[in-house]
């Protein structure tokens, strides 16, 4: 029991992210799901930009974003209990960019299960099928598999390693390769909790009461920051600085058979209110809503964002974002 607290622990210090953050890989494993909860669901999370446009042609380039994604253990209370995930996007451009697709969708579904212990050592393993494509299942290309490994050592009740091998097929970074990762944990205090490694590194605080802190540095230049404050009981405000990047498969005579990739980093404003009392374990609900200013925002097309021909320059724009999820 003390090492599977100590793993959700670890976990906890591991992924600190975007509110959404994948459901189909390593997290599925690794992402805190207290034992007595079945569900975990973000219903909805839509952020809608201000239409922008081509800082090069003008074009005008108008996006939305929804996504859903969730986890459902098989056996509830059982805290080793396989895990289901799944992810659903929808990514709309309604733009006048020559041959420019309006809708793609990245889509998977996930499986973990936790297989061996041995002495201070868990392990356990996950994979899924995704497709990411510019209609659901309609390009034998936006076809890919998801696969880890992962393991946690714990060298007492406040510290430890992981270690994961990460195969994803839609990575915006070298999606051919498995890639390992590395991290350190500490609780130093039971308002301070840091990981340092590849390819994260990440850090919770609660300097007082009702204010926590979230920060989270990836390696392909990922990140995201969070900071709240619950004013008065079930409603939190906030301020949240990130980065998203995302992937898929299209086949066009003009831009290739390549995938496109959308960037932006994004600064936002939100409330957040919660009900339920909003500890771990807790069943709760959770409405948000924000309003934020996207930029740095780039359409690029090619293997990978490293190796990637821009599209278009986009505009720098206002959003709004909302959000539902409910655990129980």
């Amino acid at each position: 029991m003390k090492s599977a607290k100590f793993f959700l622990v670890v976990a906890a210090s591991l992924l600190l992210a975007r509110p959404l953050f994948a459901q189909t890989g390593p997290q599925l494993m690794l992402k805190p799901f207290p034992k007595d909860l079945s569900v975990d669901l973000s219903v909805i999370d839509v952020t809608a930009t201000e239409d922008g446009h081509s800082k090069q042609s003008g074009d005008s380039i108008g996006i939305t974003v929804a996504d859903t994604q969730g986890r459902i253990r098989l056996s509830p209370g059982d805290e080793a209990s396989p895990r289901i995930g799944y992810e659903f996007k929808y990514f709309n451009v309604d733009s006048t960019l020559p041959g420019m697709p309006n809708n793609f969708y990245d889509q998977s579904l996930g499986v973990a299960i936790p297989v061996a212990k041995t002495d201070n050592w868990i392990f356990g393993v996950s994979i899924a099928l995704g497709y990411a494509g510019q209609s659901p299942f309609g390009d034998g290309n936006g076809w890919y598999g998801r696969a880890d490994a992962v393991a946690v050592k714990k060298f007492d009740e406040t510290s430890g390693i992981a270690i994961v091998l990460d195969f994803d097929g839609n990575r915006t970074y070298k999606p051919d390769t498995p890639l390992p990762g590395f991290a350190y944990f500490k609780r130093i205090s039971e308002k301070l909790t840091m990981t340092i490694g590849l390819p994260l590194t990440s850090i919770e605080w609660q300097p007082i009461e009702h204010l926590r802190i979230r920060a989270q540095w990836e390696l392909t230049d990922n990140y995201g920051a969070r900071i709240g404050y619950e004013f008065t009981k079930g409603w939190e405000v906030f301020g949240a600085l990130g980065q998203r990047t995302d992937a898929f498969f299209f086949d066009h005579q003009r831009y290739g058979d390549d995938r496109l990739f959308f960037q932006q980093r994004q600064a936002e404003l939100g409330v957040t209110y919660r009900v339920g009392n909003g500890g771990v374990g807790e069943r709760e609900m959770e409405f948000t809503a924000a309003v934020g200013y996207a930029f740095s925002r780039e359409l690029s097309a090619g293997f990978d964002t490293s190796n990637s021909r821009l599209i278009a320059d986009v505009s720098d724009e206002p959003y709004v974002r909302f959000g539902l999820q409910i655990r129980y």
